[in-house]
């Protein structure tokens, strides 16, 4: 089994420690390192595309956190770009990275990419997704979600109750082209500190998402999300194309709070408050 532990990722660029980073990014060829992360057991092989030493950041992360570069792309020429510990697994419209939502993986004890993978919300039903995270992510595990193109399409109720319960305070504002990402860890308690979205305009794409951070390997959950009530499902709701009627009038089904199949008895109230609302549909 080949294992990238996380100290060896920094050994070439260590000596910046507390300094700034001046390296900057360079693309390396199509005939790119393969197997640097991967298993011989069966489990995923995951291709590193290119090497940059801390994701670009221009600090140095602390020791109990790792670099990420996370790029969701402009359109769906502009491709998604994750970095993860000076690696990107996913970059140049590589088979790793697709339309939908794409996850990567981290074992937060060992500190080794998992798993990449690309799930198709757009054309597929999200139900796999469901089924990958309750099987193949443990607990503690750290998750790295993010969106490309669109990902709202077939995203179903479960999947973002799902990805509610993982964390989420922003799942149930997605919608056509939204722009979103999600770093979080499964079993955490609250919301995570580390989600952004962005909202899109009739049939345009939304501002993209170009985000590089430190993540702890501890993640810990706020305990109050605010509600953040806009105009923006609203007016996506009055501009938007047929097949996305049953998702606007679902909305209006649960005007208020968004209870996505939990009742108020549950104890993840004692952890977050209720999502944002999805307003009425008006004409």
């Amino acid at each position: 089994m080949v294992v990238l532990l996380y100290k060896s990722v920094y050994m070439d660029y260590f000596h910046l420690k507390n300094e700034k980073s001046s390296i900057s990014i360079t693309k390396t060829s199509w005939n790119s390192t393969k197997t640097l992360y991967g298993y011989d057991d069966g489990k995923p092989t995951i291709e590193v595309i290119e090497i940059l030493p801390n994701c670009g950041l221009q600090t140095i992360c602390s020791d109990n956190a790792f670099p990420v570069h996370i790029y969701t792309g402009k359109n769906k020429t502009d491709f998604p770009r994750l970095c993860i510990m000076g690696k990107y697994v996913m970059s140049f419209n590589r088979t790793a990275g697709g339309r939908g939502i794409n996850v990567a993986v981290i074992e937060s004890t060992t500190y080794t990419i998992m798993d990449v993978k690309n799930f198709d919300t757009y054309e597929y039903n999200s139900s796999n997704l469901d089924e990958w995270l309750d099987h193949m992510v443990k607990v503690g595990d750290v998750v790295i979600f993010f969106t490309f193109d669109e990902a709202s399409k077939k995203l179903t109720k479960n999947t973002r109750n799902v990805l509610y319960n993982m964390g989420s305070g922003k799942i149930q504002d997605l919608w056509y082209r939204c722009q979103w990402f999600m770093v979080t860890q499964k079993g955490i308690q609250g919301i995570t500190p580390y989600e952004k979205i962005t909202y899109s305009h009739k049939n345009n794409w939304a501002d993209v998402l170009d985000e590089k951070l430190c993540v702890p390997f501890q993640i810990t959950g706020n305990p109050i999300v605010s509600d953040d009530l806009s105009n923006h499902q609203l007016s996506f709701c009055n501009a938007t194309f047929d097949e996305y009627t049953e998702y606007c009038n679902e909305s209006n089904e649960h005007t208020g709070s968004v209870n996505y199949g939990y009742t108020r008895s549950e104890s993840r109230e004692s952890h977050r408050t209720t999502p944002s609302r999805l307003l009425d549909r008006t004409e």
